[in-house]
């Protein structure tokens, strides 16, 4: 999923991070979906060539010390039960984007206790609403091109065209810049990792699950 990071409430860093720390990672795999999908921790697959990731903070702990953080970092953006924070998630047709749409909203209520309307566009209204960046939270995937990490890890760069929650971060692009003139995998590998960081300390994005794809 992708936030905008342009108005409304997930302007706010800790709102985002909130949002993306009582999201169940577990959970969604193995019972919301439980079709092989497996937890992310990184916007970049695990099993992605030429990546060995630096353990994640969140998957270090538990869902409730993850909830407890959450709702501490909700309560210092102002939200909270005399102001509950209030989103719509947008989302395209299909039965499988529901059930994660409504899974997550119920988390998000559960635990923080947002208010989330959940908006269903057919496919042409939904790219619409996502080039034009007409959402508070958007369901997004992406398949990459090739088997490197600078497939995924590219998108978010504020020059690329599928950067559809406008991130922009000099630190960020420049050491995708610099893993592109790396002359070791183990260079490119570190580089990768910092940007991995840059995203989860920013909550760009929830990146929830991978599902495993065939050769």
């Amino acid at each position: 999923m992708r936030l905008t990071r342009q108005k409304g409430p997930t302007a706010d860093q800790r709102v985002r991070l909130a949002l993306s720390m009582t999201i169940d990672r577990r959970l969604m795999t193995e019972k919301v979906l439980g079709t092989g999908e497996k937890p992310a921790w990184h916007f970049t697959p695990d099993v992605t060539a030429g990546f060995t990731p630096e353990p994640s903070p969140f998957e270090q702990m538990s869902q409730e010390e993850l909830n407890a953080q959450a709702k501490t970092l909700l309560s210092a953006a102002g939200y909270g039960p005399q102001k509950p924070l209030k989103l719509t998630l947008l989302y395209n047709t299909s039965e499988n984007h529901q059930k994660i749409a409504i899974a997550v909203a119920s988390m998000w209520k559960k635990n923080l206790g947002v208010d989330v309307k959940l908006q269903n566009q057919e496919w042409k209204t939904y790219i619409d609403s996502r080039n034009t960046g007409n959402f508070d939270v958007i369901r997004a995937s992406w398949v990459g091109d090739y088997n490197e990490p600078s497939t995924f890890l590219t998108l978010l760069t504020s020059t690329h065209s599928g950067n559809i929650s406008r991130f922009n971060n000099p630190a960020y692009d420049k050491v995708l810049a610099q893993a592109s003139t790396e002359n070791t995998v183990k260079a490119r590998n570190a580089d990768y990792n910092t940007a991995e960081k840059i995203l989860m300390e920013q909550a760009r994005l929830h990146q929830f699950i991978n599902i495993p794809m065939d050769d």
